[in-house]
């Protein structure tokens, strides 16, 4: 059984302001690691899964408060799982 992987890009593009002194070679917080530019917030803990909550149950629990949710096996339960084949995809 051939397992597939969907994977999302997000691309943010962020316009910076230089002064005379600056140039673009070289931007601020280049090769810095991300989010060093200012202090953690506290541990971020994440709850896991096995089944897909229902939508208003993930929203009040999750969305509205900012609560990570990591969904274990998922993707199992969606129909592309066992359609989408190598064959299929031919």
């Amino acid at each position: 059984m051939n397992t597939f992987l969907e994977v999302n890009f997000v691309v943010c593009v962020f316009y910076v302001s230089l002064t005379k002194s600056e140039s673009l070679s070289d931007p601020p917080g280049h090769l810095q690691p991300l989010g060093s530019h200012m202090a953690p917030e506290g541990q971020i803990t994440t709850v896991s899964v096995d089944n897909i909550p229902p939508p208003e149950v993930f929203f009040q629990n999750h969305v509205l408060p900012g609560k990570p949710l990591l969904f274990r096996g998922a993707a199992k339960q969606m129909p592309a799982y066992s359609l989408w084949t190598d064959e299929y995809l031919r």
